[in-house]
């Protein structure tokens, strides 16, 4: 009798056990890691809409920058040659009407300070101190543009791009853009202290493990 309500137990935990682990089971299948291939990108009709969340707590990351050594990048050395649906994102998520970036040998936005040029007006006006006149100047600023190109390189489906943002600290700014065929798919972005010199030291910056932080679009600045 001892020995037949002693299987009794045994079956009964086993069948507990067995049911228990299959439930598991079907959790772990049903409810994936909730950071595994987010993407920060999507398309409303023809508006793109950021989930900064994502690109804040680096979700997608990951998944963006896995390959990149084993890339094939081609160098883009002015903005002018970024694809122009890429451009058209970039303005949209930067809120302005034109994309303006100036190439490596040209001159730019640097800092806070204005850039002035002088004009000569084609007039003329006297000058007591030296008995003569004068050509009338006028100081006038400089329509430059508030970025310069640091590194782009884009292959079949990624650009990834550097580049100097014209404020206080001169930071730079880099990001990777993710498409397939005109339309993006995914995107990221950051800002560095450091001087980026190049491809390889653009792509080291964008797998380091950055602590995250707010951020704006890239960049409204």
């Amino acid at each position: 009798m001892r020995l037949k309500f002693k299987l009794f137990l045994l079956a009964i935990g086993v069948s507990y056990f067995s049911c228990n682990k299959q439930n598991v089971a079907k959790k772990d299948q049903t409810l994936p890691s909730s950071t595994e291939h987010q993407k920060s990108v999507e398309k409303v009709g023809s508006a793109y809409h950021i989930n900064l969340h994502i690109i804040e707590q680096n979700l997608n990351k990951k998944d963006l920058t896995k390959n990149l050594f084993s890339q094939n990048f081609t160098e883009i050395t002015t903005a002018k040659n970024i694809p122009s649906f890429i451009q058209s994102f970039l303005k949209e998520v930067q809120f302005v009407d034109d994309f303006k970036m100036a190439a490596k040998d040209e001159e730019w936005q640097n800092g806070t300070l204005c850039n002035l040029e002088p004009i000569f007006t084609g007039k003329k006006y006297y000058n007591a101190a030296l008995h003569d006149s004068l050509a009338e100047v006028q100081l006038v600023q400089k329509n430059l543009p508030n970025k310069k190109l640091i590194y782009a390189g884009i292959d079949a489906n990624c650009l990834i791009i550097a580049c100097y943002n014209g404020s206080r600290s001169n930071s730079s700014q880099i990001a990777i853009i993710q498409f397939a065929g005109n339309k993006i798919e995914n995107y990221w972005f950051d800002y560095s202290s450091e001087v980026v010199s190049g491809k390889y030291d653009l792509i080291q910056k964008l797998k380091s493990n950055r602590v995250p932080k707010t951020k704006q679009a890239f960049s409204r600045c």
